[in-house]
């Protein structure tokens, strides 16, 4: 196998041993494909779902950042018809006079926090799980699922079940609450990164957030 073919094998594997369980053998599958290509977006993102379902939180908020931190470098680099198509479909979802004030936050050809939302509510769930009980972001992410209709812990479960594999069963158990939750995660995430990523820096993510680049914790 040439080694596109050694690392999908390897995310595939990681992917069969998180739905069995095995979370620090599928932990070690995902890292086994960074070896061979720490460009894959996929196995960053998939990195951080799994860690997550280990309780290792500030290590899955570091596979994401990466994650988003890649579109940073295909959106802002990559071709001009890939900026393009991505800047239309930001135009389309949130108009021209938000997007322009995104670019004036951000890299100005990257309006991936529009199109990268996926990522931003499970980064958010790693940012806020971790904040010290009695917080105001502990209580706040707690009233603020409440209000939703669905108990935290309920729904914190069912999004469990949901990254371990069993996406039907959350679908289902969350419908109706899902969209509401989920903006909230993306509006803790949305803050955290005006604050931290680093936008200008257009390299290997490894080297923008190493390992103790969360030590500090939520704030």
């Amino acid at each position: 196998m040439n080694i596109e073919e050694q690392r999908d094998t390897l995310i595939q594997k990681g992917y069969n041993e998180k739905r069995a369980g095995n979370y620090e053998s599928s932990i070690n599958c995902y890292l086994d494909a960074l070896q061979l290509d720490p460009y894959e977006g996929m196995a960053h993102y998939s990195l951080g779902k799994v860690l997550f379902l280990a309780e290792r939180y500030t290590n899955s908020m570091l596979f994401y950042l990466r994650a988003l931190h890649l579109t940073i470098l295909y959106s802002a680099d990559g071709p001009d018809a890939n900026r393009v198509m991505l800047e239309h479909q930001a135009t389309e979802m949130i108009g021209a006079e938000k997007l322009a004030d995104y670019k004036k936050k951000f890299h100005p050809h990257v309006p991936f926090l529009v199109v990268q939302t996926n990522i931003m509510h499970h980064f958010g769930r790693s940012y806020a799980i971790q904040a010290p009980p009695k917080s105001a972001l502990y209580n706040h992410v707690r009233e603020d699922v409440n209000k939703s209709g669905q108990d935290y812990s309920d729904n914190m479960n069912f999004y469990r079940q949901g990254l371990a594999g069993h996406v039907n069963e959350y679908i289902k158990n969350t419908e109706g609450y899902r969209e509401t939750i989920d903006s909230v995660y993306k509006n803790i995430a949305f803050s955290f990164l005006i604050r931290m990523v680093q936008w200008e820096r257009n390299e290997n993510p490894f080297s923008i957030y190493p390992n103790d680049y969360f030590a500090r914790g939520p704030q």
